[in-house]
């Protein structure tokens, strides 16, 4: 499915939020989808998002302390928006040399 739009995806960056019941929060998914990414020509944030034993943040499909994960979720899409826009001036200013 994600080489469907490969065109698409050349020079823009991606964040992750992995999510687990355990204590890694999907840190090893994301660690295979980085590699994935990098092929298809995409640059991954260094902030990815891991919510570890979800069962004890989030409660009736709400997070229990929403202000903490509001702020976590913050600093990554802070991340992601700056390294868009920086990819976006490169797109449009920069020549891709082949």
């Amino acid at each position: 499915m994600l080489d469907l739009h490969l065109k698409e995806y050349i020079h823009k960056p991606v964040s992750f939020v992995g999510v687990s019941a355990g204590p890694w929060g999907g840190t090893r998914v994301i660690e295979q989808l980085n590699t994935i990414v990098r092929e298809l020509g995409m640059t991954s944030t260094f902030a990815d998002l891991n919510i570890t034993s979800v069962q004890n943040e989030v409660e009736n499909g709400s997070f229990k302390d929403p202000e903490t994960w509001k702020r976590r979720a913050g600093k990554m899409i802070s991340e992601l928006v700056w390294m868009g826009q920086v990819m976006k001036h490169g797109r449009e200013n920069i020549p891709v040399v082949t």
